[in-house]
């Protein structure tokens, strides 16, 4: 089973980053984890920009289409999502491109 850990952090020293590795060093046999830790390396989602899509937004797209069931780790950050977090989400939407999400 391969699983896709999303981490909502942007900061290098990230805890919700270091926390997702350490849950990938544990896994049990045959559960694969992924950390996904560029969501700053996404551009900002634009319409306009889906067609044709970057290069970091195509691999994004791509893990989450492989992925066969995802872990969010984020942080809450003026009582919400942080807005990376959320703009990163934006570009899988259904109906968007491949509509993966």
């Amino acid at each position: 089973m391969n699983i896709l850990a999303l981490s909502g952090s942007a900061r290098r020293a990230s805890t919700n980053t270091a926390l997702l590795c350490s849950l990938a060093d544990v896994a049990p046999h045959g559960i694969f984890i992924t950390v996904f830790d560029r969501i700053a390396a996404l551009p900002v989602f634009s319409p306009d920009l889906e067609h044709p899509r970057s290069a970091s937004v195509a691999a994004f797209a791509d893990l989450i289409a492989r992925a066969d069931g995802l872990i969010l780790c984020v942080l809450e950050y003026a009582r919400a999502l942080p807005g990376r977090f959320k703009n990163a989400l934006d570009w899988p939407v259904p109906g968007r491109g491949r509509g993966v999400l």
